[in-house]
């Protein structure tokens, strides 16, 4: 123990604690390393008061791992704005997304620069229930199978199809 009085503490720095470990720069019952602030049963908290978190950083929150700069609740990996339920959400509001990037969304994977529900790699633009993107040539009006950047999105069923198509139009064309 160092610089300060406590009871069956192991390494405890600057300030009064009970029953803790590693804990630095406040007061706490029962936690392991924490760091400048007031918490209870909290592991690798700093910068901000919380109750059973683990490694916040800069905000508050009531079980969350991981989050930072913004209040929420039951996220993980959080970072720049609030959300709750939502793994991986990258500067914007969501729910239940993972990975997103750029914008709100609803239970979509890895949307990155748009609002979607439910699509997986959508890329800068608007789609809804998408799995295939279809890109629009602006320049010589084809279709060509790709993921969509910019422009618009079709819901194909028949890929093999619309692979085939793809195929006749770009050798005719190009």
């Amino acid at each position: 123990m160092l610089d300060g009085p406590c009871e069956n503490n192991e390494g405890m720095l600057d300030g009064p604690c009970e029953n803790n470990e590693g804990m630095l720069d406040g007061p706490c019952e029962n936690n392991e390393g924490m760091l400048d602030g007031p918490c209870e049963n909290n592991e690798g908290m700093l910068d901000g008061p919380c109750e059973n978190n683990e490694g916040m950083l800069d905000g508050i929150c009531e079980n969350n791992e991981g989050m930072l700069d913004g209040p929420c609740e039951n996220n993980e990996g959080m970072l720049d704005g609030p959300c709750e339920n939502n793994e991986g959400m990258l500067d914007g509001p969501c729910e239940n997304n993972e990975g997103m990037f750029d914008g709100p969304c609803e239970n979509n994977e890895r949307m990155f620069d748009g609002p979607c529900e439910n699509n997986e790699r959508m890329f800068d633009g608007p789609c809804e229930n998408n799995s295939n993107w279809i890109y629009f040539s602006q320049f010589h009006q084809t279709l060509v199978l790709t993921e969509v950047y910019n422009d618009h999105c079709v819901n194909f069923a028949n890929c093999r199809l619309q692979v085939e198509i793809a195929v006749y139009i770009f050798l005719r064309f190009y």
